[in-house]
């Protein structure tokens, strides 16, 4: 969610390099950005104090070979506490972003009679205007990876006139963001007995990739890329679709991140809680038609319900999500 506005600053500010630390290898989100420099660092540890000591070892090293004027901190957490503190040893200027955890939770809490918080674009973007970094909402798309566009067409091949590409990433890290596997099926069925149209499935980790694979086994015209494809390839994958239909997922905003249009199917969370993805219109947002007293229940997602039910989730019918969805 970060990407857009650092697309911003390096397009208003292409004279100055920024780094950006994160804890996985992501640098293809980052493409197309000559004055961003991506970063990893080994966060495979559990707990935040030996995550902070792996991020700290990472800023020094930073530090040693290319001394930075001023640290934005965008998760200002205490796993970031070291970092920050080492810095102002350094007496390198240390920006924070906002807490908006109270009016998040106090939305959930209130079941969305509250204000709705600040998006977390607004929140990133604000923490950069505190380093003196105007930003603005320019960023439409990621340009094309050449490489893996030719990958991606090399694999599957060239998009046939009249037809239709669907994505459908079906799960989710929390059950309550993930649609009953019934209802999954009855979609991915209809779009696969449709002439000239071509599924694709997106997941990861291993249990997710044997369900999708047994799906795309299933039907000929549907194909799991879980765990087969590289983050740019898929980026650019994504890029061909027509439509992508995900539940409030890490997917729906690598697609917004190449300019499609996601159906977004929402249960314990809401969009109101400021995590929808870039530019994305509240007519492809999809949530319960009655009002839930219960929802909603939970920030980034929960893996049980309190009432056991999962009521949010089990009202969608297959059928209102494929109406949603116009191709």
């Amino acid at each position: 969610m970060s990407v857009p506005v650092i697309w911003s600053i390096a397009g208003l500010y292409p004279k100055n390099e920024f780094v950006f630390v994160g804890q996985k290898d992501l640098h293809d989100l980052f493409f197309g950005m000559p004055n961003v420099n991506y970063q990893s660092f080994n966060a495979e540890y559990r707990g935040a104090a030996k995550r902070g000591k792996e991020l700290l070892k990472t800023i020094k090293a930073i530090y040693a070979s290319t001394p930075f004027d001023t640290l934005i901190d965008l998760q200002a957490d205490i796993s970031t506490l070291l970092t920050r503190l080492w810095c102002h040893t350094k007496s390198i200027p240390v920006k924070t972003v906002d807490n908006v955890f109270f009016k998040q939770r106090l939305h959930i809490f209130s079941h969305g009679n509250t204000p709705a918080p600040p998006s977390m674009f607004e929140t990133y973007a604000a923490a950069l205007q505190k380093a003196g970094l105007k930003t603005d909402d320019r960023f439409i798309s990621l340009p094309v990876n050449k490489n893996a566009a030719e990958y991606v067409h090399y694999t599957f091949g060239e998009k046939l006139d009249g037809e239709k590409w669907i994505g459908i990433a079906p799960f989710a890290k929390s059950a309550s963001n993930m649609l009953p596997f019934r209802t999954t099926k009855s979609i991915i069925q209809h779009y696969a007995s449709l002439r000239n149209c071509r599924v694709f499935l997106f997941g990861a980790g291993v249990v997710e990739s044997e369900m999708l694979n047994q799906w795309s086994c299933i039907y000929d015209n549907v194909v799991s890329v879980a765990g087969m494809l590289s983050l740019g390839c898929e980026l650019e994958l994504m890029r061909q679709l027509d439509s992508m239909i995900c539940m409030d997922s890490a997917n729906q905003h690598l697609a917004a991140l190449v300019g499609l249009h996601v159906i977004t199917v929402w249960g314990g969370t809401a969009p109101s809680n400021g995590f929808c993805a870039w530019k994305q219109q509240e007519t492809n947002f999809i949530e319960p038609a009655r009002r839930l007293n219960c929802r909603p229940c939970t920030l980034n997602g929960r893996k049980r319900c309190r009432r056991k039910t999962f009521e949010c989730l089990t009202r969608y019918t297959a059928q209102q999500i494929i109406d949603k969805n116009k191709i």
